[in-house]
């Protein structure tokens, strides 16, 4: 279970450095495909209330941010503490590189979270009643990491460094479409306005509903979801669209990580990866044995995946380029579905007379 925050806005001053939108989406997927089985029954079943336990009957363990034994949310108050790690420059996305704070001097940061409204938007909910469906957040705190430099130390980095100081970090931009398929076979075309100078990736998510009792808010399937291909430019990718369930992963794997690493384990399952509707939720036991979906397809679009990221932009340049996800879909029955495409791209954050502000 974790709270399906809508947005994360970095403001610093007037400067808005950042912004998310569709943030729970975005963190499910990258849970999904970033997180290990052991993880997400390990140390995330603490801060982030995933799944540690194993389906008594199959054996199998039950995978996804979006689920656990208290996902299945009744009318029964119950208290869930958190201690969540942002998809943030102020969080997981800077890594190992700690912000300047001292090139920030002429303006406060601040970080804004904006909640989602009820319980049945935010998790799988059996309440039943919009009474039920509320709920309150107590003791919010941001636990930063700091170091302490001498100004000698900072007049070493800042005469190293350029004028004005500059640094790159990742971050994510999401782009929403709906369309209605049919069981005739539609063919859908989603224009992504990711335009920037270093576009990393791109992977797009679907589901049917933002929030119904029974269901799992970001439950990501397949819909019957046949071939797909990206359209940038006048360019084509991939070259031979993806058709089958492996193929649908394996370029989605691209986006996050390396088909020839074998260090790299998803807590993703052929289950999980090819379930074509939402699981219906009939009780708050099967919500922790139910799968919520980890589909997502995606493209890889870095230039060079191997060289060093903190020195050259490593994405392909979209600022001159119309993009397009061009899928065709023959689903099991009629159904409007809901597309979010996630565009994660280089960002330069530039900090000058005391405030940050970012380019791409």
């Amino acid at each position: 279970m974790t709270l399906n925050k809508r947005k994360c806005l970095l403001v610093i001053a007037w400067y808005i450095c950042e912004d998310i939108d569709n943030y729970a989406q975005l963190g499910k997927i990258l849970y999904d495909f970033q997180a290990s089985d052991d993880a997400v029954k390990g140390r995330l079943a603490v801060t982030s209330a995933t799944n540690p336990q194993y389906n008594v009957t199959s054996g199998t363990i039950v995978r996804g941010v979006n689920r656990g034994a208290t996902t299945g949310v009744t009318t029964t108050a119950t208290t869930v503490p958190f201690a969540i790690n942002l998809i943030s420059l102020v969080g997981a996305l800077a890594g190992e590189k700690y912000l300047p704070l001292w090139q920030m001097t002429a303006a406060p940061l601040r970080v804004e979270i904006v909640l989602k409204s009820s319980v049945v938007t935010s998790l799988m909910s059996l309440a039943g009643t919009a009474t039920a469906q509320l709920f309150t957040m107590t003791s919010v705190n941001y636990c930063g990491e700091f170091l302490e430099l001498p100004d000698s130390a900072i007049s070493a980095i800042n005469a190293g460094s350029s004028s004005p100081m500059q640094m790159v970090l990742p971050s994510y931009r999401s782009f929403t479409n709906s369309a209605a398929i049919t069981t005739a076979g539609t063919s859908v075309s989603f224009p992504i306005p990711a335009k920037y100078s270093s576009l990393k990736n791109l992977f797009v998510a679907t589901r049917t509903s933002v929030g119904a009792d029974g269901l799992y808010p970001n439950s990501h399937c397949k819909y019957g979801l046949t071939s797909y291909s990206f359209r940038v430019g006048a360019e084509v990718l991939p070259s031979t669209q993806p058709a089958t369930v492996p193929e649908f992963y394996s370029e989605a794997v691209k986006c996050f990580g390396s088909l020839a690493d074998l260090a790299f384990q998803p807590s993703v399952d052929l289950v999980s990866y090819a379930l074509d509707v939402p699981n219906t939720i009939a009780s708050s036991g099967d919500a922790s044995l139910l799968d919520s979906g980890s589909f997502v397809v995606g493209m890889d679009m870095e230039v060079y995946s191997n060289a060093d990221k903190s020195s050259i932009f490593a994405g392909t340049n979209t600022n001159n380029s119309d993009i397009f996800f061009n899928a065709n879909f023959t689903p099991a029955g009629n159904v409007t579905i809901l597309q979010t495409a996630f565009a994660s791209y280089d960002q330069v954050l530039v900090y000058e007379s005391g405030v940050c502000y970012a380019r791409y």
